[in-house]
């Protein structure tokens, strides 16, 4: 059984193809979705595997730590499970081109309830997180309020009950509320990574946030990812060699994901060998802190680059993890 949860924030630095396989429509090599939504995911398995790959990076051979945390390595996996559990990564903001400002981060009244759901569920219920989230509808948007100066960068109009903004080709009637800025605080200050290259892209942050229509959000998060055409080319004739051209689909750079971590006490054989993590609290803090001892020193995830994804040897998938405390704290 499960006894420790948090969150773990995975920010976009390179653009990241979660692999679904074949497709069936003009993309050869779409991007993972939810079957229901539509809305981009990263399945768990990638996660924890590039997971479990960042800390055997750190070391030559097997340590119990990692054992017990992620499980014995496949030859051995009938031994125990790890205490680790992982979800899904789910979508939080779909960066979206804008007339003003440059880009956007986009989401949704159903991503938004989706998040404070799976928030409650790691037993963080944010205190600053308005009673209601803004739903807006049609051809308007809801932007952070502008009555302290430090106002929206991505709408613009004579006054602020006349703001518009363009998102790609499609133009919207900008609304700020208070209760959006609340939500863009609380991401700011709980989700975004704490290292010093981020100090600017946190403050500028409010200032690009907007809420979308649930069905606007998902018209952008399907026609606005990278499409991205490669062949191969043959060495012989110096033209693409038959069936060697293919496209693929990437999350773009600046895309902002979430999964919950689940940890229960390791389950390890005690007859075999003592437990290298006590308790599920342990595991938690091994995976977002590592470790140091005798010799060894392990750097855990938070506020660390990961790879996840296909692509690896074409810079795909570098993203910075950040981690949620159960106090909600930086």
């Amino acid at each position: 059984m499960y006894k420790e949860k948090t969150m773990m924030f995975l920010y976009a630095e390179t653009p990241i193809h979660p692999g679904a396989g074949s497709g069936a429509g003009f993309i050869d090599l779409p991007v993972q979705r939810e079957r229901f939504t539509g809305l981009p995911i990263f399945q768990a398995s990638g996660i924890k595997g590039a997971m479990r790959e960042y800390f055997e990076s750190q070391t030559s051979g097997p340590q119990n730590e990692i054992l017990d945390a992620f499980g014995p390595d496949t030859a051995r996996a009938a031994e125990h499970a790890g205490a680790l559990g992982v979800s899904e990564a789910k979508i939080l903001l779909f960066p979206v081109r804008s007339l003003y400002g440059v880009f956007a981060y986009l989401t949704c009244p159903l991503v938004l309830q989706r998040f404070k759901r799976d928030l409650e569920l790691v037993g963080h219920v944010p205190t600053l997180w308005p009673a209601t989230i803004p739903t807006p509808t049609g051809e308007t948007v809801f932007v952070i309020s502008t009555r302290d100066g430090s106002g929206t960068i991505i709408a613009r109009g004579p006054n602020v009950n006349d703001l518009k903004a363009v998102f790609d080709e499609y133009a919207f009637s900008a609304r700020p509320s208070p209760e959006t800025r609340q939500i863009a605080e609380f991401i700011r200050d709980h989700a975004f990574p704490t290292s010093g290259e981020y100090i600017n892209w946190k403050n500028q942050f409010p200032g690009r946030f907007a809420i979308v229509p649930d069905d606007v959000f998902l018209d952008f998060t399907r026609l606005g990812a990278e499409v991205l055409t490669r062949n191969r080319i043959d060495d012989n004739t110096g033209t693409v060699e038959e069936g060697a051209l293919w496209t693929e689909e990437h999350l773009p750079s600046e895309t902002f994901l979430y999964s919950v971590l689940l940890a229960a006490d390791p389950m390890t054989d005690t007859s075999k060998r003592p437990k290298a993590l006590a308790d599920g609290s342990a595991v938690l803090n091994f995976v977002k802190a590592g470790l140091t001892r005798s010799g060894l020193s392990i750097s855990g995830l938070d506020n660390r680059r990961l790879q996840i994804g296909g692509d690896q040897t074409l810079g795909r998938g570098i993203v910075m993890a950040r981690f949620l405390s159960k106090e909600g704290g930086p």
